[in-house]
């Protein structure tokens, strides 16, 4: 028997093509282009893969052996760039934080993007300056997937591009004077937008009638807030992180009209903040509206200063016969509390008690518990109208130590449960 007879096959590279590209993809793109060296048919097959990953694990490994300077990082982006062979459908470049200065590199890449078909681009810039965002990035029709981190964007009022977006995730930018507004109105096709930590929003009037996923967090300069058309949107998460005082008043939609622009949300999420500015306008109180699909509702740095906030919060929990999942945060920062609130979440008409009041409500998840009295009050409703509850999940705040911890539970554990399978998980 020859020798030929026991030369092992390799299976690897005589997959298709399409195999091998998709394999490589999933890969690190240093780990893909050293397949160059096992043969002459792997060569060059690295340089077709069309998604390529620039990110922190890159350049740590790429630039180990010499400190990460702007001339080695520009050169190493050049170099895989020039060796492509084929359009790049994703580009992700996380630029490391280092003193990085090569605004005429970025805008070259970017060029050189917008013409090789790219549909899905991040920009994670970490350097200490933001990056003016080149124009040609508006231009480009086929893109569907746009995130950028730590950017100033001034687009043209007249694009060419964004025809085709589907997902806009925006960290750290700082818009023009009504360019986010200019942006939008030209995403018909927008199912995602993600907005937190930026400046020079202007008005955002949300007209999209794909969108299912909206993100407000931390940002300034919101003068105004509304849903015009967003008959699909499902998750809706708004965070002010700022006193209702910063934003210019009059030009927020009251209570009744903001929920009732939302008439498919099952997933809401509101911060304190946004919850004061809603309840403003006293119009939850005085006419109940019931939001049968909400299955699923967070309330984020919850404190216990304002009565009227906190009865709206409960009216508006009790406003969903629907609800599954609740989480509440409360504010790490904040142990003090009006007596005011406390005397209210101990008046036996605070909350309806019956057994309809939270009938399909599963599941619980209090963060940051500290133990203040309207806390633990709020904790003992939910467990004694909840016939159906499951698990309530109780993170304690890390400043308390083991001895208090230990109170808190004890007290938990003594609290009435409407639902006799309600377990408490810390």
């Amino acid at each position: 028997m020859t020798s030929s007879h026991f030369r092992r096959k390799d299976i690897i590279s005589d997959l298709p093509r399409n195999i091998i590209e998709s394999i490589l993809q999933l890969m690190p793109v240093r780990d893909a282009a050293r397949t160059s060296i096992l043969s002459t048919k792997w060569r060059y097959i690295w340089t077709t893969i069309s998604q390529l990953v620039l990110d922190n694990q890159f350049f740590e490994k790429t630039l180990r052996i010499k400190p990460i300077v702007q001339l080695e990082l520009a050169n190493a982006v050049e170099k895989i760039l020039l060796l492509r062979n084929g359009p790049i459908q994703k580009f992700v470049l996380c630029l490391p934080v280092i003193l990085f200065s090569g605004r005429s590199d970025i805008d070259h890449w970017i060029l050189f993007l917008s013409r090789n078909g790219i549909k899905d681009f991040t920009l994670d810039n970490s350097t200490n300056t933001p990056y003016e965002m080149h124009s040609c990035i508006y231009s480009c029709r086929q893109l569907t997937q746009l995130k950028l981190i730590n950017c100033i964007l001034n687009p043209p009022r007249e694009l060419s591009g964004f025809q085709n977006v589907i997902e806009l995730h925006f960290g750290r930018v700082a818009f023009g004077k009504n360019m986010l507004r200019t942006l939008l109105s030209r995403s018909g096709l927008l199912e995602m937008l993600i907005i937190y930590d930026c400046s020079g929003i202007g008005h955002l009037n949300i007209h999209a009638r794909n969108l299912k996923v909206f993100v407000l967090a931390r940002n300034n300069g919101v003068e105004s807030l509304s849903f015009v058309d967003t008959p699909k949107l499902w998750c809706c998460s708004i965070a002010l992180g700022m006193k209702m005082e910063s934003l210019l008043r009059g030009k927020t939609p009251s209570s009744l009209d903001f929920l009732a622009d939302l008439p498919r949300v099952s997933n809401l999420h509101l911060d304190s903040f946004f919850l004061e500015l809603l309840t403003a306008d006293g119009g939850l109180r005085s006419h109940p509206t019931r939001f049968t699909l909400l299955r699923s509702l967070a309330f984020h740095t919850m404190t216990f200063s304002d009565v009227v906030v906190i009865s709206c919060t409960l009216l508006l929990i009790q406003s969903c016969p629907n609800l599954t999942k609740l989480y509440i945060r409360f504010c790490p920062t904040t142990n003090t509390f009006e007596e005011q609130v406390v005397n209210y979440l101990e008046a036996p008409a605070c909350m309806d008690q019956s057994e309809q009041t939270l009938a399909k409500l599963l599941s619980v998840n209090i963060d940051y518990l500290r133990g203040l009295k309207p806390q633990l009050l709020l904790i003992k409703l939910l467990l004694a109208c909840s016939p159906k509850l499951e698990t309530l999940f109780v993170g304690l705040s890390s400043q308390l130590n083991e001895s208090e911890g230990f109170k808190i539970s004890k007290e938990l554990s003594q609290f009435r449960r409407l639902s006799p399978r309600a377990a408490v998980i810390y």
